[in-house]
């Protein structure tokens, strides 16, 4: 049974085991190729002098010597032959070189794809729902959304489609993604101080850009209910989330909504010493912003509501007066006599005006000296009480050359010289109206441009003047039978000027003007209020 012959699966260790194996990848493409016979290509039996060896070669492919260096990478990592062989050889076809270049291919995910393939706002939506961030998330959606909605109704002629989506603006969208997911963490674990800084930044950041005023009311809204769960701060942050919030509102034209925080701001800040980081006296500050709150619904309500005007000016006046700064102060005092003026409060509106002009004295303030003596001047026209209006004139004149406010002092002389035409005191009248016409060519380095209108009325209330002053000496001459009346008459005619020195006053004979014998000769009211004339016009 020994002496038999072999069978099969007894082929012993030392036969022949030389047959060929099968080539490997790189044997196959761009390396020296060991003979094989074409059976073992396409079978993995070893054969032998006696039969051949069913097992399978499992073995792995050992890296063949190349003629070029080779990147053996893969060898360790996925058990393959080497690639990226520096010299292909000419038998390659064309699927080989795909092989070839997919392979030098880095490695891309769904999450790689996804970031190549997607817009930066919904990679940073997916980033916020994978870390959990689920409000942060609908926050940033809804304002999109909100964003988008508005877009839409207004059409594509509205302002809003000139300024560009969220989802169009990275750095807009990560800082609200940042300070968003923030506060959800800090809301987590009730820190409310955390919550209120990180809604503030996001408002006073937003605030600072006219097109994202409604995104900056939409987070201090957030700030205010944030301030409401601090309570260890005597309603610090309370108060400057309403300060924010308030005013943002009142920018946007909100102003009855505004007034609501920006009176609560008003009543938090009573009696404390907090400052901004500017250094600015919270308690001033709502002053500021609430008198300003009140002349802004003052300018929108209609001009014939005139007691709802004089209530909202009222409750300005009380609070500029406590603020106590002349700045606030001032334009309120100036507000309050208009309004009572054009409500025909007359008497009033005096008694405004000269509490008014004893404390612009008192402080020196010459420019709303100057406002106030106008504004009295031109009450006691209406009040037929041209003598107190002469007297405000002449304060408002010495006090606009002694200052050097020179468009308000050819207004004045316009002013005066009307007011003296009026009451028949035409030599003064006639003064003052030169004044007026001569100013802008008298002092160096002024605009005739800003004296257009004052420089018109003056020139015709010169021809006025000089008629009525001349009617009297002209009508004397006229109906006296001597020769040199005659002759002045005929001299005025060839030469139409210069009759104050043709026709002297003095020889008339007539009596000085007072105030208390001399009434004016024309309707006050309806002469001051004529376009070319008067100066009543607003």
């Amino acid at each position: 049974m020994h002496n038999s012959q072999p069978s099969y699966l007894s082929v012993s260790l030392g036969a022949n085991n030389n047959a060929d194996k099968m080539a490997s990848y790189s044997q196959c493409y761009g390396c020296k190729r060991t003979p094989q016979s074409l059976v073992s290509n396409f079978t993995s039996f070893t054969a032998s002098n006696a039969g051949a060896d069913c097992d399978i070669n499992r073995q792995y492919e050992l890296p063949s010597q190349c003629v070029s260096p080779c990147n053996v990478s893969n060898v360790l990592t996925r058990k393959l032959a080497p690639i990226q062989c520096g010299q292909l050889s000419e038998t390659i076809n064309d699927q080989a070189t795909k092989l070839h270049l997919r392979s030098e291919l880095p490695h891309l995910t769904r999450k790689d794809v996804a970031q190549i393939r997607l817009p930066f706002y919904q990679l940073l939506c997916h980033a916020l729902l994978e870390n959990g961030y689920h409000r942060a998330f609908s926050e940033l959606f809804g304002l999109h959304q909100k964003q988008n909605e508005e877009r839409r109704l207004a059409g594509p002629e509205s302002p809003l489609w000139y300024i560009p989506p969220l989802a169009e603006q990275p750095e807009k969208v990560t800082l609200m993604a940042h300070h968003l997911s923030e506060a959800e963490a800090a809301s987590r674990r009730r820190d409310a101080h955390t919550v209120f800084t990180s809604y503030l930044t996001l408002g006073l950041t937003f605030k600072e850009s006219p097109d994202d005023l409604w995104l900056a009311e939409h987070f201090f809204k957030y700030t205010l209910e944030a301030a409401v769960m601090i309570t260890d701060d005597d309603n610090l942050k309370l108060a400057i989330a309403h300060q924010h919030y308030g005013h943002t509102l009142q920018v946007r034209g909100f102003l009855e909504q505004a007034s609501v925080s920006l009176k609560e701001f008003y009543r938090l800040t009573r009696e404390k010493l907090w400052r901004d980081d500017k250094g600015q006296l919270l308690q001033k500050l709502a002053s500021t912003y609430l008198v300003e709150n009140f002349q802004s619904q003052i300018a929108q309500c209609p001009s014939h509501y005139h007691s709802d005007r004089i209530t909202l000016c009222r409750k300005a006046h009380e609070i500029a007066l406590e603020c106590g700064d002349w700045k606030i102060e001032a334009p309120i005092w100036l507000l309050v006599g208009e309004i009572l003026e054009s409500a025909n409060n007359l008497q009033e509106a005096l008694v405004v005006y000269r509490d008014f002009f004893d404390k612009a004295c008192t402080r020196g303030d010459y420019t709303n000296l100057s406002r106030v003596c106008e504004a009295l001047a031109k009450l006691c026209q209406k009040l037929n009480n041209i003598e107190d209006s002469i007297q405000y004139l002449h304060k408002f004149a010495s006090s606009c050359e002694r200052h050097g406010q020179w468009v308000e002092l050819g207004r004045a002389c316009q002013m005066l010289g009307t007011a003296y035409d009026t009451v028949g005191d035409y030599a003064s009248a006639l003064k003052w109206m030169k004044k007026a016409y001569n100013l802008p060519h008298m002092i160096q380095g002024l605009k005739p441009e800003a004296f257009d209108e004052t420089t018109e009325s003056s020139r015709i209330m010169i021809g006025v003047t000089r008629a009525h002053l001349m009617h009297k000496a002209y009508v004397t001459n006229m109906l006296n039978n001597q020769s040199p009346a005659v002759y002045r008459v005929i001299e005025w005619k060839a030469r139409p000027k210069n009759e104050d020195k043709l026709f002297p006053i003095n020889e008339l004979q007539l009596p000085p003007i007072t105030f208390n014998n001399r009434r004016p000769k024309r309707d006050v009211l309806l002469y001051a209020k004529h376009p070319s004339t008067g100066f009543l016009k607003r």
